[in-house]
């Protein structure tokens, strides 16, 4: 479960982040946790939930624009 704290980082990106998302390109947890403004060990935390899809290759998690798009 998410503080208040990340709910509200999460909701404070401007539309012009949301916007610049490739859809279609994956993306890795370090880059998630910049788009949606949230620190490291949060967005890894949201992606071993399951609250945001993922794909596990080896040791990293790959996760694709439009899922990321979705949890925004």
């Amino acid at each position: 479960r998410l503080s208040i704290y990340q709910e509200s980082a999460l909701q404070n990106r401007t539309k012009n982040e949301q916007k610049s998302i490739d859809l279609g390109r994956l993306f890795r947890v370090r880059e998630l946790a910049e788009i949606c403004g949230v620190n490291y060990r949060t967005a890894l935390n949201l992606v071993k939930l399951g609250e945001i899809d993922s794909v596990k290759i080896g040791r990293t998690y790959l996760i694709t624009g439009e899922r990321i798009q979705d949890h925004l």
